[in-house]
């Protein structure tokens, strides 16, 4: 017999290649099987991974929902602090004014302290002059009984005093400025100290002129008849405090 493409074969060789053909199809289609199955497997992973994907998708769009709510809630705690920020911006401003006028303050008593620091040194140099006095007061001594010459002496101590007395309400009157500007950088802590330590430096100053005035109360002067100066006739007394290193 002929086949389909002109050959001429026998039945059996015929069958037999019907059968190759056959066992071929088949084995095509146990391999195509294999493949569909193992699509379809492919196919069902897909699709958990898919249903896996879309639950992933779903708890993500719950975090950018509450990440939304939570930068909402960030977005007004910043505008509460930026709020705060301009409140302390603001004070510091007013803390920076204040502190300006402390700095004028301070050159105040800067101005203050180098007036007691003159007064200071006239003290010294009062001091010596009184050492002067003293010295000379034993040449003089023989000359004590002129009481016209006492007289005249003691008129110008009690000028003197009256000079001393002068500038001890001066001082009082510095003492009561320091005391006002005491208690205006009070309200400033970090000035406390330093005005509170000029004040009783003022004040120390103060009990040592006082005392200084009351030494010279209580000594006698004349005048020196051959030139004229006001010296001191007193016994051998000394004062009870030095005078040195006074500080007003």
């Amino acid at each position: 017999m002929k086949t389909d493409d002109g050959r001429n074969i026998s039945k059996n060789d015929y069958f037999q290649e019907l059968k190759t053909e056959i066992d071929k199809l088949r084995s095509a289609n146990l391999s195509y099987d294999n493949q569909v199955r193992m699509l379809k497997a492919e196919n069902d992973t897909l699709k958990k991974k898919n249903i896996e994907k879309t639950n992933e998708m779903g708890i993500l769009k719950e975090k950018l929902e509450s990440f939304e709510s939570t930068r909402d809630v960030e977005r007004s705690e910043n505008k509460t602090l930026l709020e705060k920020l301009k409140s302390v911006v603001q004070k510091n401003q007013e803390l920076e004014k204040q502190l300006e006028s402390l700095s004028e303050v301070v050159s105040q008593l800067e101005n203050m302290k180098q007036e007691n620091a003159d007064l200071l040194e006239k003290i010294e140099k009062q001091e010596i002059e009184l050492k002067q006095f003293t010295e000379r007061n034993s040449e003089l001594e023989i000359e004590a009984s002129r009481s016209m010459e006492i007289e005249e002496a003691n008129t110008l101590l009690k000028n003197q005093i009256k000079d001393m007395e002068e500038r001890v309400q001066f001082l009082q009157k510095k003492e009561e400025e320091l005391e006002l500007c005491n208690l205006s950088v009070k309200k400033k802590d970090f000035e406390l100290g330093l005005l509170k330590g000029q004040v009783d430096d003022a004040k120390l100053a103060l009990n040592m002129c006082k005392e200084t005035l009351d030494f010279f109360k209580g000594i006698p002067m004349v005048i020196d008849s051959t030139d004229r100066k006001l010296v001191n006739v007193s016994d051998t007394r000394k004062p009870k405090k030095k005078l040195e290193g006074l500080n007003c």
